[in-house]
């Protein structure tokens, strides 16, 4: 049997490609999101709270919805 290679972090160099961008205050991460069966679009941050009860509330939601990211909240959460 011919054993396959394992790669590890070590192994693996991410090399950033050129930008013209002067600054990171001018980089738009927004995004707009087309649902497929729907007509609604969302346009938002692709930032996302984690769907833990120790993470996600409603405090943490209305914090986040100010910066346009969006929360997950836990399955048991009314």
């Amino acid at each position: 049997m011919m054993s396959q290679r394992k790669l590890n972090f070590c192994d693996v160099l991410i090399v950033p490609q050129k930008s013209l961008i002067m600054s990171r205050q001018s980089v738009d991460i927004n995004a707009s999101y087309k649902f497929k069966f729907s007509t609604h679009t969302l346009n938002c941050t692709p930032i996302m709270s984690s769907n833990m009860d120790t993470v996600t509330n409603v405090q943490t939601a209305e914090i986040l919805a100010e910066h346009n990211w969006v929360s997950v909240f836990p399955k048991h959460f009314n």
